[in-house]
């Protein structure tokens, strides 16, 4: 007699990275790119961002409640697209030329006064 052995089956458990990277969009028009994770604090589960700052970050918490997107992105992504923005510089007007000297008028004008 033949005993079913019990199947063996593997379960992908997926790790987050502790380094991800995202697009956090909240309720009420906030979006905020940086290093996302979570963490405990007043007995609550909130979301972390930390923003790329200069040579730090800026932390922000937020509720779960509050998500509408996230969108996972690459590091070098997030912080292109927290680096200040840098305006173009403008363009400068052409200097002025007096070339009246040089413009000949041989059309005779009726109505000019002279």
């Amino acid at each position: 007699m033949n005993t079913p052995t019990p199947e063996t089956t593997e379960e992908t458990v997926v790790v987050p990275d502790p380094t991800e990277w995202a697009i956090v969009e909240l309720m009420g028009h906030v979006r905020l790119v940086g290093r996302i994770s979570e963490e405990t604090r007043f007995g609550t589960v909130l979301g972390r961002i930390d923003v790329p700052d200069g040579d730090g970050f800026k932390t922000t918490y937020f509720g779960g409640q509050s998500i509408y997107r996230i969108t996972p992105i690459a590091e070098e992504m997030a912080r292109r697209a927290t680096a200040p923005i840098v305006p173009a510089r403008p363009a400068l007007s052409a200097p002025y030329l007096d070339n009246s000297e040089d413009y000949s008028d041989d059309f005779d004008d009726p109505f000019r006064n002279e």
